[in-house]
């Protein structure tokens, strides 16, 4: 099956692109195509380390909505507020997956780019095997269903 790892980010720090480099090795020493989308710019030698690059210059916030983090610290609530990235995140997910279904790849994971990848082969052990498990009856079903007219 055709896989591939899609690392949504935005590293706007030099941790941040570390993380995201250390991710991208990761997934390779999986066997993973990488595909990193980015609303901030990454070097070219940590575009070279992908299979495709998409960057975005947008980061569309949703103007009506503020995220409020707070904590309690001496005794003195502090409270801060925060523009709602949530939508830029899911345009994210939703163009690419539109782009790596576009290049006919079977199964794609969405990581964010820290993500540690250390134990993410029995994840993905168990995920083929249930997609195997559900696909078994259609596969069995066209392979011997010989009167079925296909659209």
């Amino acid at each position: 099956m055709k896989e591939i790892a899609i690392f949504g980010s935005y590293c706007n720090t030099k941790v941040k692109l570390n993380a995201l480099e250390t991710s991208i090795k990761q997934a390779k020493n999986l066997g993973l195509d990488v595909l990193v989308f980015g609303r901030y710019p990454i070097p070219e030698s940590t575009q070279k380390m992908c299979d495709y690059w998409i960057y975005d210059k947008s980061n569309p916030i949703i103007q009506e909505r503020t995220l409020n983090h707070w904590s309690i610290a001496e005794g003195k609530y502090i409270s801060n507020w925060f523009p709602d990235y949530g939508y830029a995140a899911l345009e994210q997910i939703v163009k690419s997956l539109g782009f790596v279904k576009n290049l006919d790849y079977e199964i794609a994971y969405w990581l964010v780019y820290d993500v540690d990848l250390t134990n993410f082969q029995p994840f993905r052990e168990i995920c083929l095997d249930k997609l195997t498990l559900a696909l078994l009856p259609i596969y069995f079903l066209l392979q011997n269903s010989h009167s079925i007219n296909y659209i």
